[in-house]
């Protein structure tokens, strides 16, 4: 096979294709533009077919070989009714491409074999003016078009350009023999400009939606921060109309409680429309792309402003979120397009983008808000602070000074007074100083507790076994007599206040050493462990326990499960825990039998690698 008869071949299967491709979408989706379409391909495809499918029967027919030559002659004319879709033609064009059409097809009937040079040349000459004119006024179009439909219209002009300079160059060939040598090159061009502007593949109209995409994202994505809504949504049409390449486009807000749509345009003050007489109407209420004609007679009408003497179209994509209907988008187009669904493909695009702005604008002013309320709360939060501690420090002042005083003249009496009072007398004065001392217990527990929501934390990593064992040596050099065990599991660390959990652990052990007083030999523990990426640490002791029904009491300022003759306290050690641990972000409980001893667990953060090795 020579390079000429691939060349040929290639040029044929790519007119047979295309033919193929518009002749599906006119049977699917039929209108007069597709139908002009399908029978422009029709013209080669049925002179690239014939001759084989003629041969291949055995059939010499010139009836065929006349019609064949009818149909290439009427290409013309029929890329004129074709590109009607694309741009509109002075009233005269197609008429005046029909009676040349007409002309060139009775003298190719009536012509004698071989046809004059002079009407040979009127022929090339009608072809190559219509074609070219066809070709030009298609890239024309180009110029207001955007996205994938410029890129189809500019590959159709160059096609049709192409095919004019072809059927050109044949009649050329016959006087200058060497320009034959272009002609296959050029229809191969031409075929391939064509399927590609017809019939692109997927993945070349999505890289041509892509830029239009990619700057309207850029230029609407500041718009999550304005401040007024009405400022977004039209500066949301003005870039609807930019990325379009429509002169008038809107963005339809749904209004509930009015039951309309608020259009905000890109030209103009915005206008509430009724879903019953907006042409973008159908598509928010059916939730899917729409290209919907104007009804000049009907319900379904333009505003005043916008009607002209012949119906127009809007092509609509809802704008949706979810489950949530925010509105629609709308172009109103100038003429019909055979290329309305890569429109309605790249406005669906835009759609979705729109509908991301408008929800993270949305997030937006919900986390401002929350923001602000926040603030306020901390305001009210510091207010109630400064309350506490100037409360605090009413406590720690005015509530000591009659505290001692009681202490103080207790003892006096004591002293003084002793023997007159007897050992009743005394044994009441006892009590008086144990009752004042408690309650001074209680203040300085409850001064902590308060301080606690109070004071800066530092975290860092500590190792709270080295903090554990600290304690423990504190409570033997108090109670030396008594024989208690302690165990640990080896160095545990935590990110934390290392101030604060020493005060946690205090509370925590010496609740075990207090409440494993009866056994000899006492066991306490503490251990831990690191459990989906939170740090988990345990108390444990086999002293008195208690009954686990009651452990939604144990973490409650004042709260006791023990009697003071048993077992002295405040009832404030586990609140302190508790909330030591809630301000490092853990967890606290208890697990406990009675009689067989309990253990106490908090979450903390893991210790940091990075501070770990340092």
């Amino acid at each position: 096979m020579t390079a000429n008869q691939l060349i040929q071949l290639l040029t044929s299967a790519t007119f047979l294709l295309v033919f193929i491709a518009v002749l599906v979408r006119a049977i699917r989706r039929p209108s007069r533009e597709s139908i002009d379409i399908a029978l422009f391909f029709f013209a080669p495809a049925f002179s690239i077919a014939q001759a084989p499918v003629a041969q291949a029967l055995g059939v010499q027919s010139p009836t065929l070989s006349l019609v064949s030559g009818a149909l290439i002659l009427a290409m013309p004319l029929l890329t004129l009714r074709a590109i009607r879709g694309f741009t509109e033609l002075p009233r005269l064009v197609l008429p005046a491409a029909a009676v040349a059409w007409a002309t060139a097809a009775i003298g190719l009937l009536v012509a004698p074999t071989p046809m004059p040079p002079p009407f040979l040349l009127l022929i090339l000459v009608y072809f190559t003016v219509f074609e070219t004119y066809a070709g030009v006024a298609v890239l024309r179009a180009t110029r207001r078009a955007h996205g994938v439909t410029r890129r189809r219209l500019q590959l159709i002009a160059a096609g049709t350009l192409l095919l004019a300079l072809t059927i050109g160059g044949a009649g050329v060939a016959i006087v200058l023999p060497p320009v034959g040598s272009f002609i296959l090159p050029l229809a191969l061009g031409s075929g391939i400009a064509y399927l590609l502007g017809f019939a692109p593949p997927g993945a070349l109209r999505r890289a041509w939606q892509a830029p239009e995409v990619l700057a309207f994202v850029q230029r609407t994505g500041r718009l999550v921060g304005e401040a007024a809504p009405e400022l977004v949504y039209a500066t949301l049409a003005v870039e609807l109309a930019t990325a379009s390449g429509e002169p008038d486009a809107g963005l339809g807000i749904w209004q509930p409680e009015r039951e309309v749509l608020r259009f905000y345009r890109n030209r103009g003050e915005p206008i509430d429309r009724r879903l019953d007489e907006s042409l973008a109407g159908p598509a928010f209420v059916h939730q899917r792309a729409l290209v919907t004609v104007e009804d000049t007679g009907g319900a379904r009408q333009l505003p005043q402003e916008f009607r002209r003497g012949t119906p127009r179209f809007v092509m609509a994509v809802p704008v949706t979120v979810g489950s949530r209907r925010l509105g629609v988008v709308a172009v109103l187009a100038q003429t019909r397009s055979s290329f309305f669904d890569d429109d309605l493909a790249l406005l669906s695009l835009l759609a979705n983008q729109t509908a991301v702005v408008l929800e993270n604008r949305r997030l937006f002013e919900e986390v401002h808000g929350l923001n602000r309320t926040l603030e306020r709360n901390v305001s009210e939060l510091r207010a109630l602070n400064d309350e506490l501690g100037a409360f605090a420090y009413s406590v720690s002042h005015d509530l000591r000074a009659p505290l001692r005083s009681i202490d103080g003249f207790s003892q006096i009496l004591l002293e003084d007074k002793g023997a007159v009072l007897g050992d009743d007398g005394r044994n009441h004065l006892d009590r008086v100083r144990a009752a004042a001392g408690r309650m001074g217990s209680l203040i300085d527990d409850m001064l902590l507790l308060s301080r606690l929501t109070r004071d800066e934390m530092t975290p860092r990593n500590v190792d709270l076994t080295g903090l554990a064992r600290s304690v423990v040596d504190d409570l033997r050099a108090r109670e030396p007599r008594r024989q208690v065990e302690f165990e640990s599991n080896g160095a545990l660390a935590a990110r934390c206040d290392e101030r604060l959990l020493r005060i946690a652990l205090t509370n925590l052990l010496a609740n075990s050493w207090k409440f494993t007083r009866q056994r000899e030999p006492a066991h306490i523990s503490f251990g831990g462990d690191t459990r989906d990426g939170e740090a988990v640490f345990f108390v444990k002791d086999d002293g008195v326990g208690f009954d686990i029904r009651y452990a939604d009491k144990l973490f409650g300022a004042f709260q006791r499960l023990h009697n003071d003759s048993e077992f002295e306290g405040t009832g404030i050690g586990l609140a302190t825990v508790q909330r030591i641990v809630h301000r490092h972000g853990g967890r606290v409980w208890a697990e406990s039998e009675v009689g067989k001893g309990s253990t106490f667990y908090f979450t903390l953060p893991p210790a940091e690698a990075s501070e770990a090795g340092t």
